[in-house]
């Protein structure tokens, strides 16, 4: 009688607990089907415990289906332009895709030469931007970026470099989308926070451009700038 009454306390216990969300997930529904005939803290713990590997497992999976798999290839830049004429702000970069792969997410790093007159390192760069895209293997894609005036100086050598950060296995029903744009802040946010990564996120950017002959140390850094 003991048993069965430390089986329903064990059974209320992590029925409140579960029920803290409106709707019962994959992970409650499995607690709760393997909580039939528990009657110990150990049973218990250990049907837990299989329930979150597998909704972990589950969880990963529906990731994979979604964004693709992890990848950090470097995509050749062809060539870039600015958009409609000389009195235009956009950028547009032609890129093309050299791996194996169906490449389904870019990002792309916009910068100007140091004054070494190098390209910084691909963490240095001040503006990224991430493109959901669908480039097969061997493909070529055009890369707009509206409004790039904003924070290039088309007088100074521009710096360009592009990475793929998610692909899939190549299927022959892909079919190449030959023009794209950068997702939104809020889209970039989203799909960071639900990939727990950093795409496109610019960890350090000078406030105020520096002048001919300055150090870059005379200026003040921001610590962190998301999603410019």
């Amino acid at each position: 009688m003991t048993q069965v009454k430390r089986a329903v306390e064990v059974l209320i216990t992590l029925t409140l607990w579960i029920s803290t969300v409106a709707f019962a997930s994959e992970l409650d529904d499995c607690i709760l089907n393997g909580l039939r005939g528990v009657n110990s803290d150990v049973a218990a713990r250990m049907v837990r415990q299989a329930c979150e590997s597998k909704d972990k497992s589950n969880r990963a999976a529906q990731l994979v289906a979604k964004y693709g798999d992890w990848v950090d290839a470097d995509l050749p830049v062809v060539d870039w332009t600015r958009s409609g004429g000389a009195s235009a702000d956009g950028l547009i970069a032609k890129l093309n895709n050299t791996s194996q792969k169906t490449v389904l997410y870019v990002e792309l790093s916009v910068g100007a030469t140091e004054l070494s007159g190098s390209c910084p390192s691909r963490k240095d760069y001040p503006n990224k931007f991430l493109f959901r895209v669908r480039m097969k293997p061997e493909a070529s894609g055009t890369f707009l970026i509206p409004n790039a005036g904003s924070f290039i100086d088309w007088k100074k050598p521009l710096c360009l470099t592009a990475r793929a950060v998610r692909s899939r296995t190549p299927s022959p029903l892909d079919v190449n989308f030959s023009t794209y744009e950068p997702l939104s802040e809020a889209v970039v946010k989203e799909i960071n926070n639900e990939l727990n990564t950093t795409y496109a996120v610019v960890l350090f950017i000078l406030q105020t451009a520096p002048r001919a002959g300055s150090s870059i140390t005379d200026f003040s850094m921001k610590d962190v700038q998301k999603y410019k």
